[in-house]
């Protein structure tokens, strides 16, 4: 029997894959726009995450996985501004 949320782990698993490819290949080339994707990335397996522990039920480690992703999103888009 399958696990009711295995597609989003699926998706988060593959957007930490790839955001691990491409921040090895954002250090390398030091290309700013490959490191914003990175950590959007990053940010966007937390949303994943947090999604699926609300629809758990379990609230507040949602809203631990959701403060932390907007935390990131405020902290990437200032440097990314500035």
């Amino acid at each position: 029997m399958r696990q009711p949320f295995e597609k989003l782990t699926q998706v988060q698993l593959i957007l930490l894959l790839v955001s691990i490819v491409a921040g090895i290949i954002a250090i390398w080339t030091a290309t700013l726009f490959l490191s914003f994707f990175v950590c959007m990335a990053v940010v966007s397996s937390f949303l994943i995450e947090g999604y699926i522990a609300c629809k758990k039920g379990d609230i507040v480690q949602a809203g631990h996985q959701i403060i932390r992703a907007i935390i990131l999103i405020i902290f990437i888009s200032y440097l990314s501004i500035t």
